[in-house]
């Protein structure tokens, strides 16, 4: 039972830091293509470190199960997401979200910034954020 609340824990604190990692990355978009000055750079390159690590991670998860292996190395909400990406019916579930979304969200993010198609990367980032809030209100609660 302890290690179930430890893992929801874990899972919540990871959760949380991709979001913000999210917000970081489409509020420094957005100021970019509005021509306002971007946000402290450090913070922005570690946000964009963050989510490029978890969306690599992710790519490789998705890549293992749309070749029916199974996903290891994952905690369940992890799990759950590249379930439902790869399923048929999942995935429409998702708010515009698919596998080749995630591998197209990898690809803006291992670009600079500058060169980015900014548009596309707030609408991937969104996406990813919805899915992330909805599969966080699935795991169980700590106690």
């Amino acid at each position: 039972m302890r290690a179930k609340g430890w893992l929801a824990a874990s899972s919540a604190e990871r959760t949380r830091e991709l979001v913000r990692a999210i917000n970081t990355l489409a509020i420094d978009s957005k100021l970019r293509l509005a021509g306002s000055p971007e946000l402290n750079n450090g913070e922005v390159d570690d946000a964009r470190e963050r989510l490029l690590e978890f969306v690599r991670r992710l790519s490789v998860l998705i890549g293992e199960a749309q070749q029916n292996r199974p996903v290891v190395g994952a905690d369940p909400q992890l799990s759950r997401i590249v379930r439902t990406l790869v399923s048929p019916t999942g995935a429409a579930h998702l708010p515009r979200l698919s596998a080749e979304s995630i591998n197209q969200l990898r690809l803006l993010l291992e670009k600079p910034l500058q060169d980015a198609d900014l548009n596309q990367l707030i609408v991937d980032l969104r996406a990813l954020r919805q899915v992330l809030e909805r599969s966080s209100q699935r795991e169980p609660r700590v106690r």
